[in-house]
């Protein structure tokens, strides 16, 4: 690390304040700018600094860039530093209290995008699968269990194809349309099904509940899929299976537009890496291509301890 340029970068109080916020979380310039309250142009310009001295780090995702700070042994002491000189002083405290109104807003407008889609949820899927039997692939993954976990399960289609494959299956999902739409494909007296409200990056799971878990096409839609992928570990018993499936990489600016994506795609050794940081073992690769020039990832893998 050359330290001149990063220290003159520092001196300026509004990269300060940037770099506190890039500290907690990856942030798009539009969701900085809301954040701050100060005009794209600027920000835009204060990014561009820091990313020279190699501040921050950028991740281009279509037409879009998300930012975050540097990481790696050689900014490690350095971020430490600022961590703890951000904590105890009450201006980025009141930052990072702005910048979670603005992501929680995000949040509800994805809920209410989702909401809106849940009537013709499953039509949309098929428009974009096209013939491919993506549940049956995932199922064919999945061993006799007592417990699996359908992550995402939007309106229930996959639950429905899972029950007489497990004791008990639970399903998760933030949208409350969903849930409705989802939990009304079971009759109340169905114990061994169980239709629960909650957010991926804290799912309504004990630690090692579930035997088998499955996060299917939902893993774009979240700001950081590696805690995602945290998550699904803390909830999976030591030996669980892990089913996901996803888009391979792409450049459709629609599916950001339309249904809310927040990734155009993974890299599946991006994937890769992920799942062997949260401690899984892949057994099990494939690709499908679908609709609109699109490819979807499935990947099985097994929790090591």
């Amino acid at each position: 690390m050359n330290a001149l340029p990063v220290f003159k970068a520092l001196s300026d109080p509004t990269r300060l304040r940037i770099l506190s916020l890039l500290l907690a979380q990856e942030l798009n310039v539009n969701e900085i700018v809301r954040i701050l309250r100060v005009t794209q142009s600027g920000i835009s310009r204060h990014l561009k600094i820091m990313s020279e001295c190699g501040l921050i780090r950028s991740r281009r995702d279509g037409l879009w860039s998300f930012f975050s700070a540097a990481s790696g042994e050689d900014h490690a002491g350095l971020m430490a530093l600022l961590s703890s000189h951000f904590e105890d002083l009450r201006e980025y405290q009141a930052d990072r209290r702005e910048a979670k109104k603005v992501l929680a807003e995000r949040d509800r407008q994805a809920r209410r995008l989702f909401d809106s889609l849940a009537p013709a949820w499953e039509e949309m899927k098929k428009k974009i699968l096209g013939s491919l039997a993506l549940n049956a692939e995932i199922i064919r993954r999945i061993p006799a269990s007592a417990i699996v976990a359908d992550l995402g399960c939007g309106t229930g289609d996959l639950l429905q194809a899972l029950a007489g494959r497990a004791e008990k299956v639970i399903g998760v999902d933030s949208s409350p349309e969903m849930i409705r739409r989802a939990r009304s494909r079971f009759s109340r007296k169905n114990g061994s099904v169980d239709v629960r409200m909650g957010e991926f990056e804290h799912l309504p799971l004990a630690d090692r509940e579930a035997d088998s878990a499955i996060c299917n096409m939902v893993l774009h839609h979240l700001p950081e899929p590696g805690r995602g992928i945290l998550e699904v570990e803390r909830i999976l018993r030591s030996g669980g299976r892990f089913v996901l499936t996803d888009f391979s990489v792409h450049n459709s600016e629609i599916m950001r537009t339309k249904y809310g994506d927040r990734w155009l795609g993974f890299d599946q050794k991006n994937l890769e890496n992920w799942l062997g940081s949260a401690g899984f073992q892949i057994i099990d690769t494939k690709s499908f291509p679908v609709k609109n020039d699109l490819t979807v990832l499935l990947i099985s893998a097994v929790k090591n301890k």
